[in-house]
């Protein structure tokens, strides 16, 4: 029986999150802190975000058309559900954070994003959404098989402390060919997961 790409997809989830599992049960109690993922609206002037331990970026092609809104409504419900926001880990510093940026057009949207309800949030969010920070991160790695997948994808960065200040790259998620609201949740969670367990490893689908 030839699996079809959805189906593998399916797959590839369970059989991380088992993973997961196997290396959650194993770890000792008295295990330092993991870094914990979070999630914040970001206008141009405060992306990347500071002072976090790394941080990530929601990225789409374009925005424009009414499919690709309702395809963006899709994914942010999914973020906003899988994501604790910034504000709601008090107890956990920003330097143990990777914040993943939803970037929007302005500072002014993103600090009326960041305070009001999540049942209100990603109408705004969509219809404001910040296309010009994720072709810009985009750019990046427009080359290869990603060039021809639709997205959206996930990228993640580590401030660099060498002198040339280039973030580098760790993890990246293509979620093109996700189509619901139930494997855009699913994917989202597993990311999470991703993070808190071993940031250091690329949950990445080719």
């Amino acid at each position: 029986m030839k699996l079809t790409k959805k189906k593998w997809l399916i797959i590839w989830v369970v059989l991380i999150s088992l993973v997961l599992l196997v290396v959650s049960c194993s770890e000792p109690e008295n295990q330092i802190s993991r870094m914990r993922a979070s999630r914040s609206f970001a206008g141009p002037t405060h992306y990347p975000p500071a002072d976090s331990a790394a941080y990530g970026i929601v990225a789409f092609r374009s925005s424009s058309s009414d499919i690709d809104k309702k395809r963006i409504m899709m994914f942010c419900r999914a973020y906003t559900a899988a994501l604790p926001h910034v504000s709601e880990l008090t107890q956990v510093p920003l330097s143990q954070q990777m914040i993943h940026v939803w970037p929007v057009e302005s500072d002014s949207l993103a600090l009326k994003l960041n305070g009001i309800s999540m049942s209100k949030v990603c109408k705004v969010a969509v219809d404001g959404y910040g296309l010009a920070a994720s072709k810009d991160v985009m750019s990046d790695f427009n080359t290869g098989s990603i060039a021809r997948k639709k997205g959206p994808f996930l990228f993640s960065f580590f401030p660099d402390s060498t002198e040339d200040k280039k973030d580098i790259v760790s993890l990246n998620y293509n979620l093109s060919f996700v189509d619901t609201k139930e494997e855009a949740f699913n994917l989202f969670v597993v990311w999470v997961q991703g993070i808190e367990s071993d940031p250091s490893v690329s949950y990445g689908i080719e």
